[in-house]
Formats: C-alpha cells, sequence, structure tokens
C-alpha cells in the first residue's frame, strides 16, 4: 500500500512483533521499535514474525486540541495483551533465551526470579533399591511372632 498519500498524518512507523512462542528473540527484543518519518523502513520483515505499522500523528500534532485515545490490545498466542506486550512479552522473552540455549538462561532466570530458582534446581537422584532389599525391609516391620512357626 502506498502511503505517500498520508504522509502528512503519519509520524513514523512502529514495528508489531507476533506474540507467539515461536516467534524468536531477536525479534521479540524489537517490538515497539520506532522508525521516524512517513516512509515505510526498507528492511524487509518476515511476515510470520513481525510488521511495520504506521504510527499517526497525536491530535494535537494535527493542530486540534483534543486528548488521544487510550492504546487499545493486541493479539497473542494467549488472547488480547496490552499493546506493549505487557507480561506475555516478558515471559516470552525469558522463554525463548532457554530455548534458544542462551547461556547460563535457567541458572539467570532464577537469580533474577528467585522465586523460580527451587523449580529450576536439579532434583535429587532417586537410588533403585533391588528387590531383595526391598523385601528384607518389609520382614523388618512384620511382628516376630508371625515370622516364628
Amino acid at each position: 500500500m502506498d502511503m505517500s498519500d498520508f504522509a502528512d498524518l503519519t509520524s513514523g512507523w512502529e514495528m508489531s512483533v507476533t506474540m507467539q512462542l515461536r516467534t524468536p528473540l531477536k525479534w521479540l527484543q524489537r517490538h515497539r521499535e520506532f522508525h521516524v518519518g512517513a516512509e515505510r523502513p526498507t528492511e524487509a520483515l518476515p511476515p510470520e514474525h513481525a510488521c511495520w505499522v504506521p504510527v499517526l500523528k497525536s491530535w494535537r500534532e494535527l493542530g486540534i486540541d483534543e486528548d488521544e485515545v487510550p492504546e487499545s490490545t493486541m493479539a497473542s498466542e494467549v488472547g488480547q495483551i496490552p499493546v506493549d506486550g505487557g507480561d506475555f512479552l516478558l515471559f516470552l522473552m525469558e522463554y525463548r533465551m532457554i530455548v534458544e540455549g542462551a547461556a547460563e538462561a535457567l541458572g539467570a532466570l532464577g537469580k533474577r526470579h528467585p522465586r523460580y530458582a527451587p523449580l529450576l534446581s536439579e532434583p535429587a537422584r532417586r537410588v533403585r533399591k533391588s528387590k531383595a532389599t526391598v523385601a528384607k525391609n518389609r520382614l523388618r516391620n512384620v511382628p516376630n511372632r508371625i515370622l516364628k512357626f
């Protein structure tokens, strides 16, 4: 779409990133990146991860003394979320750091969010007992009077 007809209404372009588990970290980190000017940025974006959205000038920039319409929401894999990505964007970035193997991402997550640290530590290994040991332990619990024939 040719946006040159709207140059006097456009203040710039904002990158809108898809809020899904499959979206790579490098794109999530660029959500809401802003480029000033009416010309659409020349960088080609993968449509499955991001797109450029025109940002209109404010009412006051257009000479109209009115308050702006409050920001709305955007679609995500979990339903509607704030346009800035809210907590879900933070979750997705943490998730992608782990999935993409960022250095010591799990340990770093535990340090940033101490309440998750116990969940991220490796559980103690269970030692499997032999059948003979299990049987012997069961016999210990049987009263002696029953064992004597």
